[in-house]
């Protein structure tokens, strides 16, 4: 198997986001050393003076290392700080280690910081591999393997170590930010999981803590947008200034403006958090101009010195497509768009829903018996989320304060919340199996009863083509905003980028939202709207043109126009206005 497949393998195996960094490393050492056959090893962590060592097949322990140099108070209550670095000796200078204490691997000996070496025992038969634990270029640790000496000379071996290695150092970074915010911000804020789409942002914010550029963030509703930025002020230089955070969707407050600039003379020499700039107005937006230094020259900023804040902003929707509309300004986003990145929803990292949920039942549990069968995991790894994290948060929160001491919550514990219910029905035998239910599974099969809110679909498109909002009362927000444009403006010209500038959201949200919530995409129910109009039309307008109906409701082309109203009605609309007509004495049929 392939050394990244089996790190990453071995990483999923021995996660838990809710366990402390030394029960983290202990699970994740025992399984290192498994899989390269070493009988035994350490990792040691720089700032917090700490070994983590054993044997393979055995308890793990943590050896508090002796330091020479006099410590001082890091972040952390209970670690200290050493101001030399691990490895402080030229490599001519090496050490070699003595022979194992109690079978320990001795943490005292020095290795060069700049290379992974190999430093072989007295005992021939003997090695101990050492790789340095690298973040941002610096070292914060090292892990040490025992090995014989033909299993240390391998290649396959090394690289599977230098792997383990870099993973390592981007869970003890976690590790330091969820402490951090904890200490400084009163919550826990760091990211959870093992996807791909995690290790990318893991990657990005490393490099982001290096430099001081602003960076953009965005992501749809209930993403973790404020992780991320968390994330990058306590991994960066600027970690012992203030992180400030200014919400921009309180805008319309009274003090929006003033709590604006107190938050940038607040973070001087920190960070400030511009949380959700896309919610702002325009005019609002351009007072953002007066504090923003431009970087490109764009003008000279409106404050009489220069201030040192990072800038970091997020988004619900796509700005560039924002500026496109002209709903954006052009200039705050050239400002911002030096680091950019996208946070992708909860439903396409799946094999991340676990992990957060057993975070979560740690975070709410009341009893200690109390936890999530695996009938509902499966149901919450199936379940879409919408909302993302923070609709995740949200049911299992409740689900813990409703369940009893003892209880082992199934999936009836779900019923309160009516979207996830919808979607279990007809649904829980194929996720038990393991098969996850599509999202572009919806057609005609799928959607052809379907009701909402008790009321059929087909009549509420019917309902929309007269502005009847009836049964919209529980939709996602967005949703209904998007509806309620579409009931008001369906005979004009509408596109999704139209429709999700209307409901704050990004087109790729809201299209999501129709497929869910509605059964249809967003362009098949427009249509459907527009026909129920034209149903409306032929009916009470017997002598009106069906070239004129169909312009009225919003299809510019005849042709297409017939085959849509056959393909949803089943009939031509000339046929459907005969049969109307056979069943009203007295009117007479004339053909358009």
């Amino acid at each position: 198997m392939d050394a990244y497949l089996q790190v990453n393998q071995l990483i999923k195996s021995g996660y838990h986001p809710y366990v402390k960094l030394d029960s983290l490393l202990e699970e994740f050492l025992q399984a290192a050393l498994k899989k390269v056959r070493s009988s035994e090893g350490s990792i040691q962590i720089q700032n917090r003076g700490e070994t983590v060592s054993g044997k393979q097949g055995q308890d793990l322990v943590i050896n508090r290392v002796e330091e020479t140099n006099k410590p001082k108070k890091d972040l952390f209550s209970d670690s200290e700080f050493v101001d030399s670095p691990l490895y402080d000796q030229p490599p001519e200078e090496i050490e070699r280690p003595a022979m194992p204490v109690e079978n320990k691997i001795p943490v005292e000996n020095k290795i060069p910081v700049e290379n992974k070496v190999l430093i072989e025992n007295r005992m021939p038969e003997d090695s101990i591999l050492c790789f340095p634990l690298i973040y941002m270029g610096e070292t914060i640790g090292k892990v040490s393997l025992k090995l014989n000496r033909q299993d240390s000379q391998t290649q396959e071996v090394k690289h599977f170590v230098d792997l383990f290695a870099k993973e390592l150092a981007f869970f003890i970074k976690r590790h330091e930010v969820k402490q951090r915010t904890l200490q400084y911000l009163g919550k826990e804020l760091f990211l959870i999981g093992t996807s791909s789409s995690i290790k990318r942002l893991d990657e990005f914010i490393e490099k982001a803590s290096q430099v001081d550029l602003p960076v953009l963030i965005e992501g749809e509703f209930g993403c973790e947008k404020l992780h991320v930025a968390c994330a990058i002020h306590f991994c960066s230089a600027r970690h012992h200034e203030l992180f400030v955070e200014v919400n921009c969707s309180s805008q319309h407050s009274s003090n929006f403006l003033e709590k604006l600039a107190a938050g940038f003379e607040k973070a001087e020499g920190g960070t400030l958090f511009l949380n959700g700039i896309d919610q702002l107005d325009l005019a609002y937006q351009a007072q953002i101009t007066g504090y923003l230094e431009s970087r490109v020259g764009q003008w000279i900023g409106g404050s009489p010195r220069k201030r040192d804040v990072r800038i970091i902003a997020s988004a619900s929707q796509n700005l560039q497509e924002m500026v496109q509309a002209e709903s954006f300004l052009k200039e705050i986003l050239i400002e911002l768009d030096f680091l950019k990145v996208e946070i992708p929803p909860l439903r396409d990292r799946q094999e991340d829903i676990r992990a957060h949920v057993e975070y979560l039942v740690q975070k709410y549990q009341r009893f200690p018996g109390q936890k999530i069968s695996e009938r509902v995991l499966k149901i919450c790894e199936a379940y879409n989320w919408p909302e993302n994290v923070f609709e995740l948060e949200r049911v299992i929160a409740t689900l813990m304060a409703l369940s009893g001491e003892q209880e082992i919550i199934d999936s009836n514990g779900l019923e309160y919340h009516e979207k996830i219910k919808n979607f279990c029905d007809g649904r829980e035998e194929q996720m038990l199996l393991g098969a996850r239910t599509s999202r572009n599974s919806f057609g005609a099969e799928g959607t052809k009863n379907r009701k909402l809110a008790g009321i059929p679909i087909e009549l509420l498109a019917s309902n929309l083509a007269t502005q009847d909002l009836h049964g919209l009362d529980n939709l996602h927000p967005s949703l209904y905003k998007a509806l309620k444009y579409m009931s008001e403006h369906f005979h004009e010209e509408i596109s999704l980028g139209n429709l999700s500038q209307q409901a704050h959201i990004s087109p790729s949200h809201l299209s999501f939202l129709f497929k869910t919530e509605l059964g249809y995409p967003c362009k098949s129910f427009l249509a459907m709207v527009r026909i129920e109009k034209a149903k409306q039309l032929l009916k009470t307008q017997s002598n009106q043109r069906i070239t004129d109906i169909s312009l009225d409701v919003g299809f510019g082309d005849l042709s297409h126009f017939e085959k849509t109203f056959k393909r949803i009605v089943g009939q031509n609309p000339s046929k459907y206005r005969q049969g109307l007509l056979y069943n009203r004495p007295g009117l007479m049929f004339q053909e358009s």
